[in-house]
This record gives C-alpha cells, sequence and structure tokens, in this order.
C-alpha cells in the first residue's frame, strides 16, 4: 500500500471514531507496528491534519477531515439533511 493510502486510512479510521484513538489502536486498525505507525502520525500532526488532546491520544482536525473530502457541517446544511421530502421524493421499503 502506498504512503498516501495509509495516511488516508489512518485519517478515516480517527474520523470514524468518536474518541481521540491511542497509538495501539491507531496500528491494529492500520495493520502497521506501532514504530512505523508513529512515523505516519507525526507527518499528519506536522501537516496539521491530526492534533493530540490529549497525552497519547490521537484526534483528526477539521483540516484533515477537509483533506478527506468531508463537507463542512453547519446549520444550514443540517438542515438540509434532516428536512422532511415531499411523499413522491421519500424513499419506501415496501411497494
Amino acid at each position: 500500500m502506498s504512503e498516501g493510502k495509509i495516511r488516508g486510512k489512518i485519517l478515516v479510521d480517527l474520523w470514524a471514531a468518536e474518541n481521540p484513538l491511542t497509538l495501539q489502536t491507531i496500528s491494529e486498525k492500520a495493520g502497521l507496528t506501532p514504530s512505523s505507525t508513529m512515523g505516519y502520525l507525526l507527518g499528519l500532526i506536522k501537516a496539521e491534519y491530526v492534533c493530540v488532546p490529549e497525552k497519547h491520544q490521537y484526534a483528526i482536525t477539521l483540516l484533515g477531515k477537509k483533506a478527506l473530502g468531508l463537507p463542512k457541517t453547519d446549520k444550514e446544511l443540517a438542515d438540509n439533511i434532516l428536512c422532511s421530502v415531499p411523499k413522491e421524493k421519500a424513499f419506501h421499503f415496501y411497494n
């Protein structure tokens, strides 16, 4: 796997987690050794895609989410997602 794909996988794993992750957890999810995972994390921290909110805990930043291509969630986007739709456009499990 290329370095870019590994960095992307680490960012996706951090994004999917509700709380900051430890080095051990990230290395297990990425399938890497802790030392090589730390190397990738240092690069992501330097690029400001990952932050260290607590000692030995890593979390994705807004810049990291933007690098993944995730849209910025604001009130307008949330309202569009949660608004009701007309019956004609609604999804139905059964006909």
